[in-house]
This record gives C-alpha cells, sequence and structure tokens, in this order.
C-alpha cells in the first residue's frame, strides 16, 4: 500500500511541475475542489472544501473544475453484488459573489457525463510503468459501461450506456468566523449548502431529493510561515433526502472531513496533499456502498500573471472500495 500511494504521489506532483511555464507572481494557496467520485456517491450533496480568501464586497470569483473518474469496482456476497465498470466526467461551474464583511453567496451547476472507459488501456500502462496493482482490471475487456446493483435477485441497472445531462444544483452561502489581521494568514469559515434535485436520479446525474449541509473550514498560512506551508481542514454534517436511488439502502445523515498541506515550492507554484473523508452513505455489506470513505489527492496548482489559477491533482483511494480507484482533478479559477 505505501510503495502504491508513494508512487502515485509522485505522479500527480511530477505532472505538476511540468507545468511551470508563467511568470512568477504571489497567489493563494487553497485546497483542491473535489471530493469522492464514486458514481453513486457523487449524485449528493458532499461538500468540497474551500478556503479561499474573501470577497469583498461585490467581488466574483469563478472557477471551472473536471473531474475525469475511471472505476472499476466489484463486490458480491449472498444477498447483494454490485459493478461500476466506466468513467464519469464531472463539469462544475462554480460562481461566488461577495456581500462584504466576508460573507458570501454562490451556486455549482454541475454536467455529468457517463462514458465508457476511454482511460482503460492508459491506467493499465500506468500500473505497469509505476508496479501498481489493477487488482480487478487484469484480464477484463476495455471501454465498459456497466453502473448496475443487485439485491435478491432484483437487478437495478442504472446506466449501462452513455447518459449526459445537468446534475444536482447546489446553493452555498458562507459566514467567516473569525480572520487574523493579515487576512492571508489565518481565516475560519461557516458554510451551508442546499443541493437541489436538478438532475435525473435515473441516469445517476442527481439523487431524486434535496440535501443540506453544514460545514466548519479553516486555514493557517501563519504557523508555519519560515517553511512557506500552509495547513487546511474542515468537518461537516451532511442530511439527504430521501432520494431515488438505492432509497431502501440510504441513510439519513453523513459526517464528512477534510484536511491538507500546501508548500509554496516556487513563486507562481504550490504542491499539495489533501485527504478527504467521509461515513458511510448507504446500509449495505459491500465495501463500493457500505463502506466509510478516505481518498487522497495529491498535485499542485500553477498561478499566472492574469490572476488566473490552474490545479492539477490525482486522486488515489485509501483503504476502501467507496472511494474510485483513479480520479484526475482539473480546475481553473480567476477571481474578479
Amino acid at each position: 500500500m505505501r510503495y502504491h500511494i508513494t508512487h502515485r504521489a509522485r505522479s500527480g506532483w511530477a505532472a505538476t511541475l511540468l507545468l511551470v511555464t508563467a511568470p512568477i507572481y504571489a497567489h493563494d494557496v487553497t485546497p483542491f475542489y473535489t471530493a469522492d467520485q464514486n458514481p453513486f456517491i457523487q449524485i449528493f450533496g458532499l461538500p468540497y472544501l474551500e478556503t479561499d480568501a474573501p470577497l469583498a464586497q461585490g467581488g466574483q470569483r469563478v472557477r471551472v473544475a473536471l473531474d475525469i473518474t475511471n472505476s472499476i469496482i466489484l463486490g458480491a456476497n449472498h444477498v447483494e453484488s454490485i459493478e461500476i465498470d466506466g468513467e464519469t466526467y464531472r463539469t462544475t461551474l462554480v460562481y461566488r459573489y461577495g456581500l462584504g464583511r466576508g460573507r458570501e453567496l454562490g451556486f455549482d451547476l454541475p454536467y455529468v457525463s457517463h462514458e465508457d472507459g476511454a482511460f482503460d488501456h492508459f491506467i493499465d500502462d500506468w500500473h505497469d510503468t509505476f508496479g501498481l496493482s489493477g487488482r480487478w482490471r487484469e484480464g477484463r475487456a476495455y471501454y465498459l459501461l456497466n453502473y448496475s446493483y443487485q439485491r435478491d435477485g432484483v437487478q437495478h441497472n442504472y446506466v449501462t450506456e452513455r447518459r449526459r445531462g445537468i446534475g444536482d444544483m447546489r446553493l452555498v452561502g458562507g459566514l467567516p468566523l473569525y480572520r487574523s489581521e493579515d487576512d492571508a494568514a489565518r481565516r475560519g469559515y461557516l458554510r451551508a449548502i442546499l443541493k437541489l434535485p436538478t438532475g435525473a436520479a435515473e441516469d445517476l446525474l442527481g439523487s431524486g431529493a434535496a440535501d443540506a449541509a453544514l460545514s466548519v473550514s479553516a486555514s493557517d498560512s501563519g504557523i508555519f510561515q519560515a517553511w512557506h506551508v500552509t495547513l487546511f481542514g474542515a468537518g461537516g454534517i451532511l442530511w439527504l433526502g430521501n432520494g431515488d436511488v438505492l432509497p431502501e439502502l440510504q441513510r439519513s445523515i453523513v459526517g464528512f472531513g477534510s484536511f491538507g498541506i500546501g508548500w509554496r515550492a516556487l513563486s507562481r507554484l504550490d504542491l499539495k496533499l489533501q485527504v478527504d473523508m467521509h461515513s458511510s452513505f448507504y446500509r449495505s455489506e459491500l465495501g463500493a456502498l457500505g463502506a466509510s470513505g478516505i481518498q487522497l489527492i495529491t498535485g499542485g496548482s500553477l498561478s499566472f500573471a492574469n490572476g488566473l489559477y490552474f490545479d492539477l491533482g490525482v486522486t488515489e483511494n485509501l483503504t476502501t472500495d467507496t472511494t474510485p480507484d483513479v480520479v484526475f482533478n482539473l480546475a481553473l479559477r480567476k477571481t474578479f
């Protein structure tokens, strides 16, 4: 496991280092904007970690985030079985508006596409190159798409061919909890999220219900300022509505948390490591549904002269089948 994680982390950071081509400017260290992309979990309102600098009154922040998820997860027991084999592309338009005194409102609007595994061959080569375990990948055909679940002989085929469309929209509000005299050094936020059922649950584009979440997040670039290191983290509670995806198994409350560290390697480049966790979303003995999730994201952020920022990360599951094998995280963001 240590060998597996270390080489995946190195590859994420190596990919980021190749992008260092812009002029040198100071910038804000922020977490990766992602969460568990399991096709049966990304439908819910699991919050993403945010510690961006407070917006001035009338200020705006726009982010476009893309998660490319390649999954092969199989599981079965005497009662139930699951097959998750395919690729999901989740593109999210993120907008925040400053109300003054650190308060902000905004929305997340995702577009979700379930496709066959276009990256299957590439990921097999990746595993071979770095000596990583492919687990269920060995001997399995490429370019399949099957997100299905069976219980007591009843088959639920949610996605067996390409599905695309708007996902569940989120409304987000934030209030500052504390802020140091130097805004960049220490800050904390309380955020509330309301997820609306705007995506089709039958295609795993949404859950079919509204969710609500409260989270507390914080960042500190002062404690290890001499080493150009920033710490960040968050935790909270997610309340799930009565959705249409495996409703008999769905839980009503989920806990979540994240923590990470960012190191300013160059004036224009941050290297980052982040761990995301959550409790189980479903009552199931299968790890892909019923286990808690822990994932590691490694990579970095690159700043450009025009105030544009680019994030690149690679997500790896740490302990369970709840999180996908490989997720590539890309994001562009700009504050106006």
